[in-house]
């Protein structure tokens, strides 16, 4: 897992990849889960994206990608919730910090 400065997130973001970050746990004892958020670059600027999973693993997993979505009241698989779309610059990294608490 490598962490990024704020410049090298806002470069990757800028040669249109993805940057995550892990926001801890959640749910409950009986179903824990994990929560991370996710920067993508859209069309018309970039989608801040909070996921939230079902805690599967143990302390040696540590493989985000492969936790299933949590099942939302509907039935379906839930792939992240979409928390808004912005612009360029570091508009996309104050949205995350600022509604999910990303650092």
């Amino acid at each position: 897992m490598r962490h990024l400065i704020e410049t090298f997130a806002l470069e990757a973001l800028r040669r249109g990849r993805s940057v995550e970050q892990f926001l801890g746990g959640a749910g409950t004892v009986e179903s824990p889960e994990v929560r991370w958020v996710e920067i993508r670059p859209v069309p018309h600027g970039f989608v801040v994206v909070l996921h939230e999973d079902e805690d599967i693993g143990g302390e040696d997993f540590c493989d985000l990608h492969g936790l299933r979505g949590v099942e939302r009241e509907d039935g379906q698989q839930n792939f992240g919730h979409e928390i808004g779309v912005v612009g360029a610059g570091t508009e996309p990294l104050h949205l995350a910090a600022q509604e999910l608490g990303a650092d």
